[in-house]
């Protein structure tokens, strides 16, 4: 294995996971509080991240590549197959599911990134909050690192 392969998947996985603790943090905010537009950006960059882990689930599943997917989407669902295990619940992991659950993510996303308040939240909401809170700490963890809680964040 070379130092350059081993630089570009640390890289991808602290990427992966300050945009997973992001999104966590932002989805804990309670009901009405405004999204700006930073959030929002945070947001569309879930929803691809969500979109690419789709397209590499359907590869997997389907066993043909569709146009537009990188050796990305496939590395990004490395990632995510525990956090979605212990979301969905370690029994119920078929492709269809796992396709399933990061369509209703995606769906949740798209109607969130449209709001200009945190909505009440909706159970797809509250599983890509957990999804996403799971990635964070579990990519977190490996550089001995966790989200910090809430109460505990920094403002700039």
């Amino acid at each position: 294995m070379s130092l350059t392969y081993e630089l570009d998947a640390t890289a991808h996985s602290l990427k992966c996971g300050l945009l997973a603790s992001k999104m966590s943090a932002l989805l804990d905010r309670r009901p009405g509080e405004p999204l700006s537009a930073s959030d929002k950006k945070v947001i569309e960059a879930a929803t691809q991240c969500i979109r690419e882990l789709t397209q590499g689930a359907e590869i997997l599943s389907s066993g043909r590549s569709t146009a537009g997917v990188t050796s990305d989407a496939i590395k990004s669902l490395g990632f995510a197959l525990h956090p979605l295990e212990k979301v969905i619940g370690e029994g119920a992991t078929s492709n269809e599911a796992i396709i399933g659950v990061l369509s209703k993510m995606e769906a949740a996303l798209v109607d969130l990134v449209g709001a200009e308040v945190m909505p009440q939240r909706k159970s797809e909401l509250t599983l890509t909050g957990e999804f996403f809170a799971f990635v964070a700490d579990s990519l977190l963890s490996s550089l001995n690192r966790s989200r910090m809680p809430r109460e505990k964040s920094l403002k700039f």
